[in-house]
């Protein structure tokens, strides 16, 4: 038999257990960067994109005029912005007159401004001869929903292009009305009494140089302390609510 002490000699001390060693921190995923979408860059002539939106139908005039040089009968709007559409052999004028008032979803193809034919008359912007403005040509069509209602409380859109040049159109067609008063004055005082049936009148009596041409024709109308010049507007017919009109006794047009 071994005596005590050597037995315990040999069990010794308990060991402490070592703890495991801590786990480094996970480290933390990089924030994420939301791609630029591919629509807010400049189109390139040629590019196709895909446009969603409400697509409105206007009826343009049929004759001459800066509407119907611009050619913006059919858009496509959304979000605040706007694209012109244009019809191809894929899809036709009729086919996108008649989705007028629809949300639909086009892939088209960017056509940039272009200058006009040299051959062809062409309204002002400026100094220079305004442009055809940009369009997507549509190659293909479907449609997504029905269009919402406009609510009344959106603020009203900014003049456009057309509706600047109607205004500058307006008030040269105003000056000139006013250079006409100006004549007849000085034709009734030469011809008492009389008042000249229209422009070419004065025109002869080497009064005015030439017949003005900033509208298609003009009205003379002579009362006992004024005298009346008009023109006509936007629909270039006289007699009706948008005639430029001057008298001799306001220094503006109506």
């Amino acid at each position: 038999m071994l005596p005590l002490a050597f037995l315990g000699g040999c069990a010794g001390p308990t060991p402490t257990p070592t703890p495991p060693p801590e786990a480094a921190p996970a480290p933390e995923p990089a924030p994420a960067v939301e791609p630029t979408p591919a629509s807010t860059a400049p189109p390139r002539a040629g590019e196709s994109r895909v446009l969603r939106g409400v697509l409105r139908y206007t009826e343009l005039p049929r004759h001459k005029s800066v509407e119907a040089f611009l050619g913006q009968d059919l858009t496509l709007s959304a979000d605040g912005e706007s694209w012109n559409l244009g019809a191809t052999e894929q899809v036709t004028q009729e086919q996108l007159v008649a989705l007028d008032g629809q949300r639909i979803e086009v892939t088209a193809t960017y056509v940039p401004p272009t200058a006009p034919d040299p051959n062809m008359q062409a309204p002002m912007d400026g100094d220079e001869l305004m442009k055809h403005p940009a369009r997507w040509d549509v190659t293909a069509v479907r449609v997504v929903g029905e269009a919402e209602e406009p609510q009344s409380a959106e603020p009203a859109p900014k003049p456009g292009l057309v509706e600047r040049y109607q205004e500058a159109k307006r008030q040269s067609v105003c000056v000139e009305a006013v250079m006409i008063a100006m004549a007849v004055e000085t034709y009734r005082m030469i011809n008492p009494g009389k008042c000249p049936p229209n422009v070419q009148t004065l025109v002869g009596a080497k009064i005015m140089p030439k017949v003005p041409d900033s509208a298609p024709s003009w009205s003379i109308a002579c009362l006992e302390t004024e005298v009346i010049v008009s023109a006509p507007g936007r629909d270039e017919r006289l007699g009706t609510g948008d005639d430029v009109a001057h008298s001799s006794a306001r220094p503006t047009c109506d």
